[in-house]
């Protein structure tokens, strides 16, 4: 796991606050792609760089506060499946999982 950021509440938190791009989750508009959180835990001191979530052209404003995200090149740890957020469908975006 190279990158690493924050909790989000649901999916619809993921897709408009950090400006996701449909076309990078789906083959098709007939496949919708489980979404899942995924974490990991660091056990020792670990260097990484932090940067600011940049807004992205063309896609939808973002919502909520400025997001950071962590990167180091070996990695932040081996990462675990966590909840089921919901389902991307191209065609209609999010359906979260309660």
């Amino acid at each position: 796991m190279r990158w690493g950021g924050f909790e989000e509440l649901d999916a619809d938190w993921y897709e408009r606050g950090n400006q996701l791009e449909q076309d990078w989750y789906t083959i098709s508009a007939a496949d919708p792609v489980e979404i899942y959180e995924y974490h990991t835990t660091i056990g020792r001191q670990t260097p990484a760089v932090m940067g600011k979530v940049a807004d992205q052209p063309g896609a939808a404003p973002r919502i909520g506060p400025p997001k950071f995200q962590y990167y180091n090149p070996t990695g932040l740890g081996r990462p675990e499946r966590g909840r089921l957020l919901g389902h991307w469908q191209r065609k209609g975006g999010v359906s979260s999982t309660p």
